[in-house]
């Protein structure tokens, strides 16, 4: 199911303008706690390392979490 919703993102996002569909319907449908967010990122700092790709996180995340 996984390879599926990968697929179908990535060709929406190859053939469209702006974010994919289902990626917006997603995000306006989350809610996540602060706990939450926090294992995310722990979570995804760890796959970072794991596969050695780094992850940076840019100005516009940090903005939007004070005005939050």
């Amino acid at each position: 199911m996984f390879e599926y919703a990968f697929q179908a993102v990535r060709a929406e996002a190859a053939v469209g303008q702006g974010y994919p569909e289902a990626i917006q319907v997603a995000d306006s449908e989350a809610v996540l706690t602060g706990s939450d967010r926090d294992r995310l990122i722990r979570m995804l700092l760890r796959l970072g390392e794991d596969t050695e790709v780094p992850i940076e996180w840019n100005p516009k995340d940090r903005s939007k979490r004070r005005r939050r």
